[in-house]
């Protein structure tokens, strides 16, 4: 049987919110995580697919499958991304966030910087030599992979913790680092360019690489201050009317994101930077 795009799409909605339904069930009471859970099923799922069992037992779902597959990485990216981060950096507490900021700092550049560096030489050590893979791209995928993962780290966090300031931690470390990873992938990605281009590797200084990353994390800051100031302005405007409150909240976590991101700076500083200005200063003119 055939089915439309769109009707694959709501199977794969129902047999998506389904099967998480039945995992996190079947899990209650137990000390597996409920995303590893999912990302194996997940992962399983796909297995099957691909050996052509589900194509021969349930060609519907094998082929809601493939059509999700194939839609582009980016727009789950940009659909997800920004209202999770919101609702998870809106949750944390803003003054204990304020009082760990430096060690969160810490973490989230010269931790990462030293976690890209390992990675790196891990890489370099163990894949084979045949891989054709150069110091550059080593310190590429190490830029990449050490960046934690805000959505995976806060969902984790929620079932398996219930200390307020490790969380913060954690959860505030993730969500910042992303301003480094970005600054550090693309200046490792242009030496790759370079490399395999025969060209002559451009050395970056101190100061080029200092100034970008501020740029990606400041212009990030700003854009999430101007549209947080004015979508609490107008919000502060309204009287007890969630509808407009809630939908002007989603739309700005969305509106600063992209507009970030078409900037090529940081649209998770951006989110961070909204979301904390509605958990402090907007908190007092949302209605109850």
């Amino acid at each position: 049987m055939h089915l439309d795009p769109g009707i694959l799409v709501l199977v794969f909605v129902v047999l998506a919110l389904a099967i998480g339904a039945l995992v996190r069930f079947s899990l209650k009471g137990t000390q597996i995580p409920y995303t590893v859970a999912l990302l194996i099923l997940g992962l399983i799922f796909g297995l099957l697919n691909r050996g052509r069992w589900l194509q021969e037992q349930a060609p519907v779902v094998s082929e809601t499958l493939d059509l999700v597959a194939k839609i582009d990485p980016h727009l789950f990216l940009f659909l997800f991304l920004p209202t999770l981060i919101f609702e998870s950096a809106f949750a944390m507490e803003v003054h204990l966030f304020r009082r760990m900021f430096t060690q969160i700092a810490i973490l989230a550049v010269p931790g990462l910087m030293v976690a890209t560096l390992l990675t790196a030489t891990l890489v370099d050590q163990m894949f084979p030599a045949e891989w054709g893979w150069s110091w550059a791209m080593c310190l590429m995928f190490g830029a990449l992979i050490s960046a934690t993962d805000p959505v995976a780290v806060v969902a984790l966090l929620k079932e398996v913790s219930s200390r307020k300031r490790l969380e913060t931690l954690i959860e505030g470390e993730s969500l910042v680092n992303d301003g480094t990873a970005i600054v550090f992938f693309s200046l490792f990605y242009g030496w790759v360019l370079v490399s395999y281009s025969g060209g002559e590797v451009v050395s970056a200084s101190l100061f080029s690489v200092v100034l970008a990353f501020f740029k990606v994390v400041l212009l990030g800051l700003v854009i999430g201050l101007v549209l947080g100031g004015l979508c609490i302005l107008w919000i502060g405007r309204v009287f007890n009317d969630p509808m407009i409150e809630i939908s002007l909240t989603i739309a700005a976590a969305y509106s600063v994101f992209l507009i970030s991101e078409s900037f090529h700076v940081s649209g998770v500083v951006a989110v961070v930077t909204l979301a904390l200005m509605f958990a402090s200063y907007g908190r007092t003119r949302i209605s109850p």
